[in-house]
């Protein structure tokens, strides 16, 4: 994979990322377990990836199959998400985000 591919991809999961921590904050409202939470936005994740990539052609289909695994994998995009929002006290909260 080239360099330009690498940065076309960080830069589709840089736009990604707050709708994934929307995704995050839909089942932040659930009293289901974590593990459960995680599954559930992984699973909107995949779907909406997936939804985009058979409503769209050429090189933004590939683009929206490139980076389902980034994303959703083990310690990739929504670990690292949940880690950072969710994981513990000292976890930055969304609103000094949303409104600085």
């Amino acid at each position: 994979m080239s360099l330009s591919s690498v940065l076309s991809i960080f830069s589709i999961i840089e736009k990604v990322a707050p709708l994934v921590l929307g995704f995050m904050q839909i089942a932040e409202t659930s009293k289901a377990s974590g593990e459960i939470k995680k599954q559930t936005v992984t699973d909107m994740a995949k779907v909406t990836i997936e939804s985009m990539s058979g409503i769209t052609t050429g090189g933004a289909r590939e683009t929206w199959k490139q980076i389902e695994t980034p994303i959703t994998k083990p310690g990739g995009l929504i670990d690292l998400l949940a880690a950072l929002f969710f994981g513990s006290r000292t976890s930055i909260p969304l609103d000094d985000i949303e409104n600085p």
